[in-house]
């Protein structure tokens, strides 16, 4: 039998967005897996680990989750156009490709909608 691939959950803390900045820029991230434990990672560690980690999504070989990932990823795109990064681009739209990126909040969202909790579209919580 198959291990299941390891799941790498990724979180970044930003300053406050506001209209015409609603990816603003990361300020750290947080990490927890089962082999590496928690981590607290400044912007450019932070960045670099979620390099790798999405590089590894992308291969294959884990998956790289979050709780409304698609937030975190746009903050880091953003970061990636403004201090060139192709790298990190790259990983990203690559592991989005692999189907190795999981976001928690939308699962949780759709379990609610197939057990027929209620659920409000415009909730942005």
């Amino acid at each position: 039998m198959e291990e299941p691939l390891e799941v790498e959950a990724f979180d970044t803390e930003t300053h406050l967005f506001a209209p015409g900045r609603m990816a603003p820029r990361i300020v750290c991230v947080t990490e927890a897996s089962r082999s590496r434990g928690v981590s607290l990672y400044d912007r450019p560690s932070g960045l670099a680990r979620m390099t790798e980690a999405l590089e590894s999504a992308a291969e294959g070989r884990s998956i790289f989750a979050g709780h409304f990932i698609g937030y975190d990823m746009a903050c880091a795109l953003e970061h990636a156009s403004t201090q060139p990064n192709p790298r990190l681009a790259s990983a990203i739209w690559r592991a989005y490709d692999s189907l190795n990126v999981h976001c928690t909040k939308m699962r949780e969202r759709l379990i609610d909608i197939a057990r027929g909790s209620r659920f409000d579209i415009n909730d942005s919580g």
